[in-house]
């Protein structure tokens, strides 16, 4: 069985749809899908902008393993 990506755990948890945490962050619903399910990976701004709308609870280090690397 596949890890739960933290990011949806965090979603699931405080009940927030993928559409609305989309919209707050700027991003396309569909590549945030992509990033939830493995099949994407998030750029460093993606990422500082999740950990900024997570207030910290998704933090970089949550997110290190996947991010794109430039």
């Amino acid at each position: 069985m596949a890890d739960i990506h933290p990011l949806k755990q965090y979603l699931e948890r405080n009940q927030i749809t993928q559409r609305d945490f989309s919209f707050k962050i700027n991003y396309a619903e569909q590549n945030l899908n992509k990033i939830l399910s493995g099949k994407f990976k998030p750029s460093i701004c993606t990422a500082s902008k999740i950990v900024k709308a997570t207030n910290g609870e998704i933090s970089y280090e949550d997110l290190a393993g996947i991010m794109e690397e430039y």
